[in-house]
């Protein structure tokens, strides 16, 4: 039996690209449980029972400002400007195999 194979493969255009562009929609929340890299946890915080204390402004999670400043967003900032142009790279790969029954 003789059995073959082709098949064309395009990458995509995030691939090199270690996370996703979600300025302004994601948050970071840093919470300091522990002043020795968790061998000692500062009194009174125990990431065990209340994992998200509550932080100096008085709520648990940084909220992301969402769409809330428009256009304002990057005002004063450098943000990065994807190509969208871009075309993504082709790849191939054939196989050809004889297995004998």
């Amino acid at each position: 039996m003789i059995r073959g194979g082709y098949g064309l493969f395009f990458d995509t255009l995030n691939a090199l690209n270690v996370s996703v562009n979600q300025d302004g929609f994601s948050a970071n929340t840093s919470v300091v449980t522990s002043n020795t890299f968790g061998t000692n946890f500062v009194p009174g915080v125990s990431p065990l029972s209340d994992p998200f204390p509550v932080n100096g402004s008085g709520s648990r999670f940084n909220t992301p400002i969402g769409g809330a400043a428009g256009s304002l967003y990057y005002l004063g900032a450098s943000p990065t400007i994807f190509d969208h142009g871009l075309t993504p790279a082709p790849s191939s790969a054939a196989r050809l195999a004889c297995s004998i029954s």
